[in-house]
């Protein structure tokens, strides 16, 4: 494959830059490189842009993934639709490439796809894109995209302030969504059919001045949009129907994601639905306005099983093995940051989520922060997976020893534990627990069983 390197400079153009098939175009050179990774694009960036508002900065037609952008910065295209690159039957990868200050008066501020195109991206940062439809980027019928470690802040449009997708099936992975506006799908704004799968994604403050102020979803019937997220998080987002999401005429699927701090200034904090369904599985839901979190209209409804959810949240179906708390399961009690979403010591979303789940959908083996999924034997609730060591085994309530929610780690005690005991705790009939050392407060007690035994350290 034949390479291109591209010194440092602004290259201008009155009309569009093109760029061939099979060729690798690489810039942020000084000059003086002899080798592709000396090079530095945040010290030597390669700037292309045009003399005057019209056709977009780049233009890319008939071109494959063996066509690659690197180190680019394309900035300020003002145009109709694709003010920073229009693609048309194009599928070209672009990595460590930054879209900013693009314009479009239709659709697609910093990239739009037309046309069978199918681009991936890789490492790019979109800034400050406008649009009427997908502030970043717009991608209709017959394209997609795959985005991973792609960045979108400060986008701006009247529908999807970061991503406008129609009839179209993106892939995000470990992407980065913040402070985006737009009217609906403060984020993204999905529609008609398809819908993005988004892994280990984070949605932060971003804002919608009427629906969805992360995400907006609208089908033609109830299984016209599908939007999947696994170990995301969505956390200071606001709107005023649907403050992280709302969903019309659409499904959603969530599994081991984090929703905080979340906020409408009517409905639904966390969720609106309208005649749409939403399942929320190995999820944390916490301080996105308690009984007001999830607003359901018209045959709209939330399905809840194995996650954990504030005890004033209400408008939910609660399938299986759910938990409600009056304590933050995170390390802060009003989280407003991925790092306020860790899971805190003794947390009941430790090793509470369901295996078996996670499986079904092909979830990753790290969780967002890149950690192992399943630290222990099984998988946490929520985006993140506890990676505490747990030095202080003591009980919550009273209970059956076998019960992991009676116990401060989120388990059972192992042979290691030094265990207190400030409630009654019984043993089952037959059942054997085990733990280096037990401690009774003046309110502890142990209850044997028929035939139930502790052993006790190496005993």
């Amino acid at each position: 494959m034949q390479e291109l390197w591209v010194a440092q400079g602004t290259y201008s153009t009155s009309g569009s830059f093109s760029f061939q098939p099979g060729i690798s175009y690489y810039g942020g050179f000084g000059g003086t490189e002899t080798i592709l990774n000396q090079r530095d694009i945040q010290a030597h960036p390669t700037i292309l842009s045009r003399t005057a508002p019209g056709a977009p900065i780049v233009q890319n037609q008939n071109l494959t993934a063996t066509t690659r952008l690197d180190g680019f910065v394309i900035q300020g295209g003002n145009t109709p639709s694709g003010g920073g690159m229009y693609n048309q039957n194009s599928s070209p990868t672009l990595a460590n490439c930054t879209f900013k200050n693009n314009t479009a008066s239709g659709n697609g501020g910093g990239l739009y796809n037309d046309e069978a195109s199918y681009p991936t991206l890789l490492n790019c940062n979109f800034t400050a894109n406008k649009a009427a439809q997908g502030g970043a980027i717009y991608t209709s019928s017959a394209t997609s995209l795959t985005l991973v470690n792609t960045q979108f802040s400060s986008n701006t449009a009247t529908s999807g302030g970061a991503l406008f997708s129609q009839n179209s099936s993106p892939l995000l992975t470990r992407c980065l969504l913040t402070q985006n506006t737009a009217t609906k799908g403060g984020a993204i704004y999905t529609n008609n059919s398809g819908g993005p799968t988004l892994i280990n994604t984070q949605f932060i403050q971003n804002t919608a001045s009427s629906q969805g102020g992360a995400l907006f979803a609208s089908g033609a019937n109830n299984s016209g949009v599908l939007v999947k997220l696994i170990n995301c998080i969505l956390v200071g987002n606001q709107a005023s129907q649907g403050g992280a999401f709302y969903n019309a005429l659409a499904q959603a699927s969530l599994m081991n994601c984090s929703l905080s701090g979340n906020s409408s200034a009517s409905q639904g904090g966390a969720f609106y639905n309208l005649t749409s369904s939403v399942d929320l599985t190995n999820s944390v839901v916490w301080n996105n306005g308690g009984s007001n979190s999830f607003a359901n209209s018209l045959g709209g409804t939330v399905s809840a099983r194995f996650s954990l959810l504030e005890a004033t949240v209400s408008g939910y179906n609660s399938e299986t093995a759910n938990l409600m708390t009056t304590i933050s399961p995170f390390v802060s009690s009003t989280p407003q940051t991925p790092a306020d979403l860790v899971l805190a010591a003794g947390s009941f979303a430790i090793n509470r989520g369901n295996n078996t789940a996670y499986a079904q959908v092909n979830g990753p083996t790290t969780d967002l922060a890149g950690n192992p999924r399943i630290l222990q034997t099984t998988i946490d609730m929520g985006a993140y997976e506890g990676a505490w060591e747990c030095t202080s085994m003591y009980t919550l309530k009273a209970g059956a020893w076998n019960d992991v929610s009676i116990w401060s780690c989120g388990r059972v005690p192992l042979l290691t534990d030094v265990v207190t005991l400030n409630y009654a705790v019984s043993l089952p009939p037959t059942y054997q627990g085990q733990a280096l050392r037990v401690i009774y407060s003046a309110t502890g007690r142990l209850i044997f069983g028929s035939t139930s035994r502790l052993r006790l350290g190496g005993n």
